[in-house]
């Protein structure tokens, strides 16, 4: 985009031809989202200090190791994002979570099998289970 400017020798109507095309390409401060819109300088300073805050919540759970973790489930009243049995819920595995083929019966503890015979001997069908 180029840049427009405004010359000395430029006539009046010239002068606020540009002041507007210059108006139109900034926008109307009136339609900013943020809380510090009376000027673009404000507004852009307080999305880059909520972009460092957020950056600074991601980095601290991005690096966290597993007695981290375990202390941010057993005390969320002190963490910024506390987990709730909702959460948990949310997080719960599901059969719909849980893709095909990728339980096995090695996965299984105390593995328990029911094999199913035809009356020929010949084996028919395999169960696999956990026992107890």
């Amino acid at each position: 985009m180029a840049r427009t400017l405004v010359d000395l020798n430029d006539l009046v109507s010239t002068w606020k031809d540009k002041t507007n095309e210059i108006s139109y390409k900034i926008g109307d401060l009136v339609n900013l989202t943020t809380t510090g819109d009376s000027d673009l300088v404000q507004a852009i300073n307080e999305i880059d200090s909520d972009l460092s805050s957020i950056q600074a919540q991601v980095n601290t759970f991005v690096f966290l190791d597993s007695s981290q973790v375990i202390n941010i489930i057993n005390a969320p009243a002190n963490n910024i994002f506390p987990i709730t049995a909702a959460d948990l819920e949310d997080s719960s595995v599901t059969e719909a979570k849980i893709a095909d083929n990728s339980v096995s019966s090695a996965k299984l503890k105390n593995l328990q099998t029911l094999v199913i015979y035809d009356s020929a001997g010949t084996t028919l069908k395999t169960l696999y289970t956990a026992g107890t």
